[in-house]
């Protein structure tokens, strides 16, 4: 019964010998990684310095390439309202039975609209 007992407990050495040897080996490779580390940190900052600067500037482009596109579509809204509305001119005067009374409250009927159009755009 002894031997039994002692046995165990020899085995039980053997496996907390190698554990505690894994452990070992483990802290200084963690070490050894740690020294890594504190040797690229330097580099590693500078390197995201540069990928933050590189992500403002992208950002920057992005909303200047956004900001002229809406310029070019307000400006392609305005055209295309000049435009319909001096061809509406165009038919209307082509027409002889219509009254200058009639055309004056289409020109504003028309200017409302047109309102209306770069209000809704701006918002």
């Amino acid at each position: 019964m002894y031997i039994l007992i002692s046995v165990i407990f020899i085995a039980e050495l053997i496996i907390a010998y190698q554990l505690v040897s894994l452990v070992v080996k483990l802290d200084k490779k963690v070490c050894d990684i740690n020294e890594c580390v504190l040797e690229l940190k330097p580099l590693a900052q500078t390197s995201l310095q540069y990928a933050r600067l590189l992500v403002k500037n992208l950002v920057d482009k992005t909303n200047n390439i956004i900001g002229m596109m809406t310029k070019r579509k307000e400006q392609a809204i305005a055209k295309t309202i000049l435009f319909l509305a001096i061809n509406v001119m165009l038919i209307i005067f082509r027409i002889r039975e219509v009254k200058p009374n009639k055309i004056f409250k289409l020109a504003l009927a028309l200017l409302d609209v047109a309102s209306d159009l770069s209000i809704v755009n701006k918002i």
